[in-house]
């Protein structure tokens, strides 16, 4: 992904999420999500993105939740509530070439025999 892009992102999730008013986790939910959308952009799984090694050292927060955490806290409502947020937000207008959506199952193949 683009610096700028990535930057433009950052910028969103943060003015989408909600206050950072709950003491209860050490990660905002804006934490969250980026870390998570850090992961999907390159195409990594999440544990990957909690690697302050696979960060550019700009762009890295100071703190990585553990995989354990974005485990966690991803099943959370609110959390899911910013990824969709974030979603309507990218699909609308100009925007909307920035998202792409797939939905599906998988398909078992057998291999010929």
């Amino acid at each position: 992904m683009r610096r700028d892009v990535w930057l433009r992102l950052v910028d969103l999730v943060r003015r989408l999420a909600a206050p950072a008013s709950n003491r209860r986790f050490t990660f905002t939910e804006a934490d969250i999500v980026l870390v998570f959308f850090w992961a999907t952009q390159h195409a990594r799984p999440i544990y990957w993105a909690c690697d302050p090694e696979n960060w550019p050292d700009d762009l890295r927060p100071a703190r990585l939740p553990t995989p354990a955490t974005m485990s966690r806290r991803l099943r959370r409502p609110a959390i899911l509530a910013r990824l969709e947020a974030v979603r309507r937000h990218l699909q609308r207008g100009r925007r909307r070439r920035l998202v792409s959506t797939l939905d599906g199952k998988p398909l078992p193949v057998r291999k010929g025999g």
